[in-house]
């Protein structure tokens, strides 16, 4: 079974079209934990619309992620910050905002982004802080 998430996230991260690597996210979405997992890998990759793609299949779920789950999600946010993907930073922030308590120990990585030259991303901060009750 594992296997088979692997071929799925390898797909999602090569596919070039948006529907295909949705249907491949949602794919992993239904395969639970690991397919989860291998979502949040996806997310600190270097392929940015898979990273989109997870994301956003990720914030529809966002209340399953675990407290293991926490710091991969800030990982793929420093990734995307180190990238300057302003769609990932936002798609992510949006992911953090919905973990509100449980992230309020890395609000540091969120207030780095109140610096960002791109006013969307210091809006999407600004909110994403205001959510954690930072």
């Amino acid at each position: 079974f594992s296997e088979g998430v692997e071929i799925v996230a390898k797909r999602l991260e090569e596919h070039k079209e948006e529907f295909y690597r949705s249907t491949y996210a949602q794919t992993l979405l239904g395969a639970g934990k690991k397919g989860m997992d291998a979502l949040l890998k996806v997310m600190s990759s270097r392929s940015h619309g898979a990273v989109l793609s997870s994301a956003r299949v990720v914030l529809s779920a966002a209340y399953r992620l675990t407290e293991q789950d926490v710091p991969k999600v800030f990982e793929s946010l420093m990734v995307a910050g180190d990238k300057n993907d302003v769609e990932a930073i936002l798609e992510i922030l949006k992911i953090v905002a919905q973990l509100k308590g449980r992230a309020s120990a890395y609000d540091g990585y969120v207030r780095a982004f109140l610096d960002s030259g791109v006013s969307s991303v210091r809006t999407e901060a600004k909110n994403t802080l205001a959510a954690l009750g930072s």
